[in-house]
């Protein structure tokens, strides 16, 4: 199995300061060019025999498409007009999707759309689109967790139908509730945020997070220039493909594999109001309930200091000091 890298691969993580993010750099390099057919590696012969719909995604599962035409009249603009920065081979991406070890071989592979592609469009096969920022500044690794996939699938949405400041959203919410030892459930999740839609006259784009009650705070750093900066992924390994993919048995007896959550931009999540997707206080459980007045009071604790620069070291007092 080839290196789609030419950069070299570093070690990434990353900590939890208070409700802020920060992530470690990992690796860099240059892409390769998308190719046309499936993104199978052709080296892995397990992965290139699997089956796969080429249709529209709905409901988190794909279905062939009989006219093989795709309808972006609901898309915004903005997301149809957006070319890569990375159809230009100089440009440098930051390409650590998953944590492994160096001596270990690559599940999943990054490669650079073309000039014509567009973050919206369906990729033939497994192939689906995401933001640099997702791993870069969120340090989201695939393959996406739990948590991560019972977001997508409840909002009916791709990954990156999100605007970038909510997977950061639900990065720090899952290190937050780490770090306080509650659970990560999607309820309480959509009880801490609720959705705003950008966009206008029935066409959309990207969906965010909004706080009735504010938590967490905006990332701010780099999310401002996250729009031209995307590249195509796709799982290269059975356990890659598996964590993406299961296998459905249709009424003949055939097996067809289908998406367990939505890849591909899909317009299915606009027709239910935000309303639908929060959950009011009242359809917590009790273990939310305790984790939500845990998450709070932990807020609430904090206190608010000043600072002042000294030869470039910030250092920050305690009010009174």
């Amino acid at each position: 199995m080839t290196d789609p890298f030419s950069g070299n691969v570093g070690d990434g993580g990353d900590r939890l300061v208070r409700t802020f993010l920060v992530v470690n750099v990992g690796a860099t390099g240059r892409l390769r060019p998308r190719r046309e057919d499936s993104g199978s590696s052709t080296e892995d012969a397990t992965i290139a025999r699997l089956p796969v719909g080429d249709g529209s995604v709905r409901d988190g599962t794909e279905h062939a498409s009989s006219s093989g035409q795709v309808d972006f009249s609901w898309v915004a603009d903005e997301p149809l007009e957006e070319e890569s920065d990375f159809c230009d081979e100089a440009v440098i991406a930051y390409a650590m999707v998953e944590t492994i070890s160096r001596e270990d071989p690559p599940n999943w592979y990054c490669c650079a759309p073309k000039e014509e592609d567009r973050i919206c469009h369906h990729f033939p096969g497994k192939q689906f689109t995401m933001y640099e920022f997702a791993f870069r500044e969120a340090g989201i690794r695939l393959p996406f967790n739990s948590f991560q996939m019972s977001v997508f699938k409840w909002l009916r949405l791709a990954p990156s139908q999100l605007h970038p400041n909510a997977l950061a959203f639900m990065r720090a919410f899952e290190l937050v509730c780490q770090f306080l030892g509650i659970g990560c459930t999607r309820a309480l999740f959509f009880h801490v945020f609720h959705l705003q839609r950008s966009g206008s006259r029935g066409r959309h784009s990207w969906v965010s997070f909004k706080q009735p009650v504010r938590l967490f705070k905006t990332y701010e750093d780099s999310v401002r220039h996250f729009k031209n900066r995307w590249y195509v992924v796709m799982p290269i390994t059975r356990a890659a493909l598996h964590s993406l993919y299961y296998y459905q048995r249709t009424p003949n007896g055939e097996e067809t594999l289908m998406s367990k959550i939505p890849l591909r931009w899909q317009r299915d999540h606009f027709d239910l109001s935000t309303a639908h997707y929060r959950v009011k206080y009242a359809m917590l459980g009790e273990e939310d309930r305790l984790a939500y007045k845990k998450l709070v009071d932990y807020v609430q604790s904090f206190s608010l200091g000043s600072g002042r620069i000294d030869r470039a070291c910030p250092t920050w007092m305690r009010p009174g000091n």
